[in-house]
């Protein structure tokens, strides 16, 4: 398959085999959904409106436990891989955000980091300890603290955008004094 301009908007020309394959008919409607980055699904709405009638999605949506809140909960942090994620527990997470019960940033690595602030104050306060014997790197820090490294670097992130501490060169984290 490849996407090409149409006019002004973009089509997906679908094989002939892939398109008979599929009962694929000229001028049928299909919804399109990016599952995560670069990953999508085409869904026809008559398939769409049959298995799921209307109000069905969003009904199944909040009756289904979310393991990464669950998570959340579990071990006061979370790290986030895609965007997609990150948007749809912020919905989910909205309240407590608005509360300031759980914040959230997005690292320089692309991955999204949320926490809850009992969990930041623990942590935040290791990391602190830590650093007053001065500058240290991840592992260093993760070592001083005994966290696991994505809890490491999940209150490093947070607490160097609140402004607690700083990158004082790359990969060397120093308190704010």
């Amino acid at each position: 398959m490849r996407f090409f301009r149409h006019g002004d908007v973009l089509a997906i020309a679908i094989p002939e085999s892939l398109r008979k394959t599929a009962g694929v008919q000229d001028g049928d409607d299909y919804e399109f959904f990016e599952i995560q980055k670069g990953v999508f699904a085409l869904v026809g709405k008559k398939e769409l409106a049959s298995k799921f009638p209307a109000g069905a999605l969003a009904a199944q949506a909040t009756a289904a436990p979310n393991p990464q809140l669950a998570a959340l909960e579990k071990t006061g942090f979370l790290v986030v891989e895609t965007e997609l994620e990150a948007k749809r527990l912020s919905k989910e997470l909205e309240p407590q955000v608005k509360g300031h019960s759980v914040m959230g940033v997005r690292g320089f690595d692309k991955k999204y980091y949320i926490a809850t602030r009992t969990f930041l104050a623990e942590a935040g306060e290791k990391v602190q300890k830590a650093l007053l014997k001065g500058e240290m790197t991840l592992g260093q820090a993760c070592v001083a603290t005994k966290m696991p490294q994505d809890a490491c670097v999940a209150a490093l992130s947070i607490l160097k955008e609140e402004g607690e501490i700083f990158e004082k060169r790359k990969g060397y984290y120093a308190l704010v004094r």
